[in-house]
């Protein structure tokens, strides 16, 4: 017989898997704060209320801030036009910012250094931030933000993957399925509902010689 083929897997990126922990999120915050860059504050905390890429938080307009409904128009993967669902705190914060811009109309993250008027990446100052939480850059990337926003939401929907899907924007149905593997205490609390549902408590049976 002949052997069987040795298949090749590829290395996982697992700086796309990597989930922050809701410390990790203060302690990169926390470093933000004292940063250089004066933006790179604003860009984690919409980075992590939010499932935007780099790019697309870069790109974004006040004037396409919704802030009644909770809304931020942008132009994501694919060219395409997305509403992206917004926390009440990052809403919040960008009408703020709104108010103080220089101008209100234009790009939140603005560069007179770039033909397209806005900043182009900030990966500079985010590594900076990551180093000075204490945190590993080699996992901990500007993606890590979105992975870590859905996560959250696919825990707080309780495996509604419409609503899932409306807040990560993925196309296909397998993109939002990577995202649903809730944590142990989701799962040891869905069987305690069960156990609940069931009928009596099983009897335990009569010890041997004695009469029941």
């Amino acid at each position: 017989r002949e052997p069987m083929p040795i298949v090749k897997l590829e290395a996982e990126d697992n700086r796309r898997e990597y989930i922050l922990s809701p410390d990790e999120e203060d302690r990169l915050l926390g470093a933000a704060l004292n940063d250089s860059n004066s933006y790179i504050h604003l860009f984690i905390k919409v980075g992590l209320g939010s499932a935007l890429r780099h790019s697309e938080i870069l790109s974004g307009r006040f004037d396409q801030l919704d802030a009644d409904k909770r809304r931020l128009r942008v132009r994501v993967k694919g060219g395409r036009w997305r509403d992206q669902p917004l926390t009440k705190e990052v809403t919040n914060i960008l009408a703020r910012e709104r108010q103080m811009a220089a101008d209100q109309d234009g790009y939140i993250f603005p560069s007179t250094r770039t033909r397209s008027g806005h900043m182009r990446n900030l990966n500079r100052a985010f590594q900076r931030c990551v180093k000075r939480a204490g945190l590993d850059p080699s996992r901990v990337v500007p993606h890590t933000m979105r992975h870590t926003a859905i996560t959250r939401v696919a825990e707080a929907a309780h495996g509604d993957i419409a609503t899932l899907q409306k807040f990560s924007g993925h196309k296909s149905i397998q993109m939002v399925m990577r995202y649903v593997h809730p944590e142990d205490r989701l799962i040891d609390e869905a069987l305690d509902r069960m156990e609940e549902m069931g009928t009596k408590p099983e009897q335990k049976p009569a010890a041997k010689g004695q009469v029941s």
